[in-house]
């Protein structure tokens, strides 16, 4: 019996000290593997996801770009306005550019317009102003009353918008290049 027990005895040794070797120095770097690659996919979805992210921003920010102007002009920003003017039917009675303001690369533009007008026409005219293709906030607005019974409100509008220089973009910057890869 004793002869039977010393091969049992062995084998059994040999196995677990296999199944020792193998869990040791096959299964836990495999392991360890898997892990490091499923860090890696985890890391790499994100990286996507966030270049997706910032195509679509740069898309929203590129077709607002659209709305601003193309250049730093104030010309151009004026010329928008009489358009805006000219389409609402509003008769100015006097406008006026203000100096451009520059203040970290952006420049500020803003014209005064002063017109009576109803406020049927008032609304009309600031409807047209929001719908515009073009860019444009109303800075202030101001409403006086009636000169005389019959006559139209005096209003005081000041409008503003803004040039930003095309410093990013798809066109200025790859997009692989603007998202930071870890």
């Amino acid at each position: 019996m004793d002869n039977f027990k010393l091969p049992i005895i062995l084998s059994a040794i040999i196995i677990g000290a296999a199944g020792l070797f193998g869990y040791n120095m096959i299964y836990m770097p495999k392991q360890a593997q898997v892990a490091e690659i499923r860090a890696k996919i985890a890391q790499e979805r994100q990286t996507q996801e966030a270049q997706a992210e910032l195509a679509i921003l740069l898309r929203q920010f590129e077709d607002n770009r659209k709305r601003l102007p193309p250049e730093a002009d104030s010309a151009w920003f004026t010329r928008k306005i009489l358009d805006v003017v000219q389409e609402s039917g509003i008769q100015l009675a006097n406008i006026s550019q203000q100096p451009s303001q520059v203040y970290q690369g952006f420049t500020h533009y803003s014209v005064n317009l002063s017109f009576a007008a109803s406020y049927h026409a008032l609304g009309k005219f600031l409807d047209e102003i929001e719908r515009a293709d073009s860019f444009f906030r109303i800075e202030r607005i101001a409403v006086a009353s009636p000169m005389s019974v019959g006559s139209n409100p005096q209003i005081e509008l000041v409008l503003g918008t803004i040039y930003v220089p095309p410093a990013i973009g798809p066109g200025s910057i790859p997009l692989a290049a603007a998202v930071p890869v870890h």
